[in-house]
């Protein structure tokens, strides 16, 4: 839950707008993809008076929030060590590698900030000199703006960072680097013209203008230019995306567009929107298509339904709900250009005649003692004939046999070979065809029928506000409360037995709900359309349900893949090698000099005068405690070691282990064997702790 927090804090949007014009500054060119922050200390002023202000300020969210945020600034320190201990070591990485580093690291200046200090921050994927995608890699900036009393701050460790490059073996400094007259340092990759197949862009720069720094891959003018800073949007967290450019690579690249992109009805988009916004209280986020013509393939229809939504009442705990109507015809068509094939006349033809393309999907929460959420389908019916054909097709999958809940006839259907918990179950009332995961939930959705209740409850939650046409073909609830209770309760006791070492927060870290709960409410979704733009716009206290989702399981669950970078921990790993080399010629002459291994890592350090950080990894600020003999400078690792050795089977050979890191890791967990080797490892010995490793 906490870092939802980082999210809606930081990316949440206000209504007030920056000034329309302000002093010359680093303006990035036509791009592919841009994601920016906009005036974040309106963001922050804003926050305490609208519910997600509240949620963060509950003492419980601020313990996690801070834990988590403290775990997050802690990583960005990390990495940049590595990053800084990797160029001075002489430890040769491969190009890609090295390309990488520098916007690599840019970001982790950013991270390492404090968000208190920033004005805005912006990140552009630039566009060729034409406007269309370049072949290759695109040149690319990160652009972040500082408050007036951070500027120093910002300036020493950004200055520090381009000196470091400037004394690095891969990179050459141009001593004449400029920007609109400005100080440039710029940078050339010194194996740019080197034969290593797959070539990442051979520049990088940093740039600092007064109150702004830029880094980027590629060269300073060929990603921005220099000029009056223009109107800004309100204070909000947009992204956008050139779709027609990215298509268009498409085309140059392979002869045509794909045909799954050309089945979704992406070659109708011209550019995909982002953004968040505060609306009274609630954070409103909305996802915006502007299309060429009309849109095609699966997005078409979507957008293009015109079938009646039908009624559905949800049995007790609703968590969500979206009713919607699509064009049949056009899906049908789309999911044979997705599947790659063409689907049997009695399903296609079939369908467009059953339905009436009306449909709503509810979920609710598990049944008590249960972990998987009940699933509803409700679709309008406009031929009873050809669903009848369609279900004998179904049933034909497994056996079905007939039920009876509060004298409803239904059929449940046992697929041949299928979890025992995923039964289908469906019934037919009023001219809508309903269908429930298993015979447990239909029993529950019968009983909670009411022709009074047309949809899911959402209390006082208003229908967003905005611009254009207000259209009827889609409707969209949820419940935050109820959403977290059931993730809390029942889904995240299951994420303790998931492999995972760089998540945020523990699960005994997330607030409870008795805690969050009443801070939390009800949301709506709603289409609007204005020309050739439709908008889908979600109001909610924590945003849309996507990003409530993402809030809640952001810290113990998705952030730890989010932080997951190769090239930071191939940096680490060869690092770590490095120091298990050095380590290993200590631990062998110990063993020729006593004809045995040390006792303890207390006994090696002492005999063969190790310094004190010489078993600490790089950016380790913690390791374990190393016992030392009375007088001893106090030394910690960040390895724990065997003696005798560990007899082990590492990526099925077998080997003793002297030393293995404490901290678990996705892929190759630093090991040195009692023959001095550092053997490749993956799978679950990477991300076991510790202290079950002997085990």
């Amino acid at each position: 839950m906490a870092r939802l927090l980082l999210l809606a804090s930081l990316f949440a949007a206000a209504t007030t707008s920056l000034p329309s014009q302000g002093p010359p500054t680093f303006l990035p060119k036509p791009h592919l993809m841009r994601v920016a922050a906009e005036d974040v200390p309106a963001l922050l002023q804003r926050l305490p008076e609208t519910m997600v202000g509240k949620v963060l300020a509950e003492p419980e969210v601020a313990a996690a929030f801070a834990a988590g945020l403290a775990k997050y600034r802690a990583m960005a320190q990390r990495r940049l060590a590595v990053a800084t201990a990797t160029e001075k070591s002489g430890i040769r990485l491969d190009p890609w590698m090295r390309s990488n580093i520098a916007i690599a690291t840019g970001l982790d200046l950013l991270r390492a900030v404090a968000i208190e200090d920033m004005q805005r921050v912006e990140l552009a994927v630039m566009l060729g000199e034409d406007g269309s995608m370049p072949r290759g890699d695109p040149a690319l900036a990160l652009v972040f703006a500082s408050k007036p009393r951070a500027e120093g701050r910002w300036t020493a460790l950004f200055d520090q960072r381009a000196r470091q490059f400037a004394t690095s073996p891969d990179w050459t400094l141009d001593p004449e680097g400029k920007f609109a007259g400005f100080p440039a340092s710029i940078f050339a990759r010194k194996d740019a013209n080197e034969e290593h197949g797959y070539q990442p862009g051979g520049n990088t720069f940093y740039v600092h203008l007064p109150g702004t720094f830029v880094v980027g891959m590629g060269k300073p003018d060929q990603c921005g230019t220099h000029g009056p800073s223009p109107a800004r949007p309100p204070a909000q967290v947009g992204v956008e995306f050139d779709v027609a450019a990215y298509i268009g690579m498409f085309t140059a690249l392979m002869g045509g567009v794909p045909t799954e992109v050309r089945a979704l009805g992406f070659d109708s988009l011209q550019q995909l929107r982002w953004r968040l916004q505060f609306q009274g209280t609630r954070v409103l986020d909305e996802i915006e298509v502007v299309v060429n013509g009309e849109p095609t393939g699966a997005i078409g229809a979507i957008l293009g339904g015109k079938a009646a939504l039908p009624a559905q009442a949800l049995p007790e705990t609703p968590l969500l709900q979206l009713r919607c109507t699509i064009d049949v015809a056009l899906l049908v068509t789309a999911v044979e250009g997705m599947v790659g094939s063409e689907l049997p006349d009695a399903v296609t033809d079939g369908a467009k005649q059953a339905f009436t393309g009306g449909i709503a999907i509810g979920v609710s929460a598990p049944a008590k003692g249960g972990v998987i959420p009940r699933v509803y389908l409700s679709l309008g019916i406009a031929d009873d004939k050809a669903v009848d054909a369609l279900l004998d097709l179904v049933g034909k999958q497994g056996k079905t046999k007939p039920v009876t809940y509060e004298s409803v006839p239904c059929t449940v259907l046992a697929i041949d070979g299928g979890p025992a918990a995923f039964q289908p179950t469906w019934f037919r009332r009023d001219g809508v065809l309903h269908i429930a995961e298993s015979a447990l939930s239909m029993r529950a959705f019968v009983k909670a029928q009411d022709p009074a209740v047309v949809a899911m409850d959402v209390g006082d939650a208003p229908i967003p506000e905005g611009a254009g046409e207000l259209l009827t073909n889609l409707d969209l609830r949820w419940d935050e409360r109820a959403i977290y209770e059931a993730f809390h309760k029942n889904w995240l006791p299951l994420v303790n037995l998931l492999p995972m070492s760089n998540q945020l927060l523990g699960t005994d870290a997330m607030p409870s709900p008795e805690a969050v709960g009443p801070l939390l409410g009800k949301g709506r979704g709603v289409l609007r359309r204005q020309g050739n733009t439709w908008v889908l716009q979600q109001l909610g206290g924590l945003g849309g349900v996507e990003l409530a989702g993402v809030a809640m399981t952001w810290g113990p669950l998705l952030s730890d893949p989010f932080h997951n970078d190769y090239a930071y921990d191939e940096m680490d790993r060869q690092l770590a090698e490095h120091q298990l080399e050095q380590v290993w010629t200590a631990l062998e002459a110990f063993q020729k000099a006593n004809q045995r291994w040390p006792h303890d890592l207390g006994e090696l350090v002492t005999a063969q005068k190790l310094a004190p950080d010489a078993l600490l990894r790089v950016g380790d600020t913690e390791g374990e405690v190393v016992p030392m003999p009375a007088g001893s400078p106090a030394v910690r690792s960040s390895y724990r070691y065997f003696a005798p050795p560990l007899a082990k089977t590492v990526n099925g050979n077998d080997v003793k282990l002297l030393l293995v890191a404490i901290a678990p890791q996705h892929y190759n967990r630093p090991m040195l064997t009692d023959t001095g080797t550092t053997p490749d490892n993956y799978g679950p010995d990477c991300l076991a702790p510790i202290e079950k490793f002997a085990k």
